[in-house]
């Protein structure tokens, strides 16, 4: 590894840990800009020779109090004009603009928006704004003004274990608020001239409908959208489903791999304007600008952006004749992005993914070419692949562990099989798509189109029904996803410099790695407890005993994925089903479930919890003045209505209540005896 390349990754480092750090703390603007101040004039000392040593010190600290100060100056609290710092009771009306549309729901329509005014007052900041589906409308278009009373509101927690936060993704897109409207709360308006004449808007909106009007097949639209534009929110579930399972998902996010491929295919045909005067520059300008273009239409998700953004480096650097060095080029990247762009992108699962591929292919691709170098014509370049496929997956594999808990096993089939044709599937999209625009295209270059796209779906489907290659339920904690990165980056830096102490580093992380496992998996099995989920019209009841989890339940189809979920937030190893039974008992505890027949019987053993299901047909108060439960609990089968009332009769008999509809699963510890 080169001095710039270590450089760069340290102050990338040192900047990430200070963007995480002012996300934690939550800090204000003056000390942070006061701690930064204050390394940058310890730097200046350095180099001034009043300190002798300590510049690379100073240097990251200085970097990290950046970081913090591009955070914290990124935080609702510290922007006087966002309009959190402007809600209270006597707030009127709300101005939202539409930004862009978001993926539907079978009853409401999602949008990312921006709120212009609090009242009369000029505000800024971006809030999700949940629209009820209405057939007497059209859904909104990105620029459309919406005047309404009702004030955002925070996203609430998942309500069961190990569920998606959401409210923890939207605040990694800087969303801090929730409108929830119907036609009837709220007023449309047109967007303003100015705005409804934006030409990237009216450009989006042109290509979407020229690949519509391609013909393709349903669900070769949705994939064309995805690779071409990068709008992946029309596809449906099951076809996402099995992209993923086939190990192939990142080919529908724009990232390094498309922009390759386009910046090869636009500089190719601009090579011509080399024999011009100046037409090396000019080349490499006009270059750049057509893909900094695509990025703005693909969206300017941090992969994309990241994808140009070290390809203009990299074309910057050859236009002047100087070293590729891709590693140090990526670490300035990495800074740019985060300090000129949006910290947030620190928390986003595109970011990390992204440049983990591409430093895992720039630090592990040359050890894996020594071996995987074929010397036939045709073995050259599928040694290649392979080599970039398993490097790329090599730098992954934390955070596709952690953050998805699943392993695709055909990823290295999938990428030998769609890869080599995915250039020519592009370029041939891309030019479909822009013909389009300016002529009637033949049915023949369509239906080209429509059988490339046909063709990868047919096999994605294919690879996604071998089960028996899809590894599913790995856990993976926070901590131990940090440890193997760094284990991951120190072999990186043994491959460069076959230095024996970095092995030594290498295996006292593994050793932490299989220590902070040994302690998890003991810490669980002295776990003993019941917990109620939440789940809409169904019950469900789960005892968990160390890594066995018993689940008892009325509909099995329904809770898979909540029970999905617990097993990888849990690390269960093993799972048995059966129905619900009325009576459990754990310990020296005891639940009695009160189904939908209401039967009880005066004699029976007094429980310590009672869950109510299905909406008994009981009167609450005869209930408890017979079983005298300790805690009365309501699940998401029981209808609202119901709620209220029930919550009404415990607090007159002094007994606690709680319904997961609004505070989520319960959780019943039983200490182990």
């Amino acid at each position: 590894m080169s001095s710039h390349s270590a450089a760069s990754f340290y102050l990338a480092g040192m900047l990430a840990l200070g963007v995480w750090i002012g996300a934690w703390l939550r800090p204000d603007l003056l000390p942070c800009i006061s701690l930064s101040a204050f390394f940058l004039v310890c730097i200046a000392c350095t180099l001034q020779n009043i300190f002798r040593k300590g510049f690379w010190v100073m240097a990251g600290l200085a970097i990290a109090g950046i970081g913090m100060w591009s955070m914290a100056a990124a935080l609702p609290e510290n922007q006087p004009d966002h309009y959190l710092n402007h809600m209270h009771p006597e707030v009127g009306s709300l101005e939202i603009r539409v930004l862009e549309s978001l993926k539907s729901t079978s009853f409401s329509e999602k949008y990312t928006g921006e709120i212009l005014r609090v009242n009369s007052l000029k505000t800024r900041g971006k809030v999700l704004v949940d629209m009820r589906k209405d057939s007497t409308r059209g859904p909104l278009l990105p620029g459309q003004l919406i005047l309404t009373p009702v004030l955002p509101q925070p996203v609430p927690p998942p309500k069961n274990p190990g569920g998606f936060d959401y409210g923890k993704y939207l605040r990694t897109q800087g969303i801090y608020g929730r409108v929830k409207l119907t036609s009837a709360n709220c007023l449309l308006k047109p967007p303003p001239p100015a705005l409804g004449a934006k030409p990237l808007l009216g450009l989006r909106r042109k290509l979407h409908r020229a690949l519509n009007n391609l013909g393709l097949g349903k669900q070769e639209t949705q994939i064309a959208r995805a690779l071409l534009l990068g709008d992946r929110k029309t596809i449906d579930p099951e076809l996402h489903l099995a992209y993923t399972r086939a190990g192939i998902l990142h080919i529908l996010a724009i990232s390094g791999l498309h922009v390759g491929i386009l910046a090869t295919f636009l500089f190719a045909f601009l090579a011509p304007l080399r024999h011009l005067p100046c037409g090396k520059g000019l080349q490499t300008v006009i270059g750049l600008t057509l893909l900094w273009g695509y990025a703005l239409i693909a969206g300017f998700s941090p992969s994309v952006v990241r994808a140009v953004l070290l390809y203009s480096f990299v074309a910057l650097a050859i236009y002047l004749e100087r070293s590729a060095q891709t590693l140090h080029f990526l670490g300035l990247c990495w800074v740019f992005m985060l300090v000129a762009i949006d910290p947030n992108w620190l928390l986003q699962v595109g970011f990390q993914l992204s440049f983990a591929a591409v430093a895992g292919i720039v630090v592990f691709y040359p050890f894996l070419i020594r071996y995987l170098a074929f010397d036939k014509w045709v073995g050259n370049p599928l040694g290649k692949l392979l080599a970039v496929s398993l490097a790329a997956q090599v730098g992954t594999l934390p955070f596709t562990l952690y953050y998805f808990h699943q392993f695709p096993g055909l990823f290295l089939l999938s990428n030998l099989v769609l890869l080599p044709g995915l250039g020519v599937l592009l370029v041939t999209g891309l030019a479909c798509m822009s013909l389009e625009l300016l002529i009637e295209l033949p049915r023949a270059a369509a239906d080209l189109l429509n059988g490339l796209l046909g063709g990868m779906n047919r096999y994605v489907h294919w690879a996604a029904g071998q089960d028996v290659f899809f590894l599913k339920g790995i856990s993976m904690t926070g901590f131990e996803c940090i440890l193997s990165v760094l284990a991951l980056f120190l072999v990186g830096i043994y491959l460069k410099t076959r230095r024996r102490q970095v092995l030594y580093g290498i295996v006292v992380l593994l050793l932490l790695f299989q220590g902070t496992r040994v302690y998890r998996n003991a810490k669980s099995f002295q776990k003993q407890s019941w917990v109620i989920p939440h789940q809409v019209a169904h019950t469900m009841v789960w005892i968990r005993e160390g890594s066995l989890l018993k689940v008892a339940f009325t509909d099995s189809e329904k809770g898979a994925r909540l029970i999905r979920d617990a097993q990888n937030h849990w690390g269960i190893r093993h799972t048995e089903y059966g129905p619900i039974a009325p009576i459990y008992t754990l310990g020296n505890t005891t639940l009695r479930v009160l189904d939908r027949s209401g039967l009880y019987s005066p004699v029976e053993s007094q429980p310590d919890y009672l869950l109510l299901s299905g909406s008994p047909r009981v009167h609450l108060g005869r209930v408890l003045q017979v079983l005298k439960p300790a805690v009365v609990i309501a699940d998401g089968s029981n209808y609202t209505s119901d709620l209220t009332r029930w919550k009404k009769s415990c607090a007159e008999k002094g007994i606690p209540f709680h319904a997961t509809a609004f505070g989520g699963a319960y959780e019943i510890e039983v200490p182990r005896e």
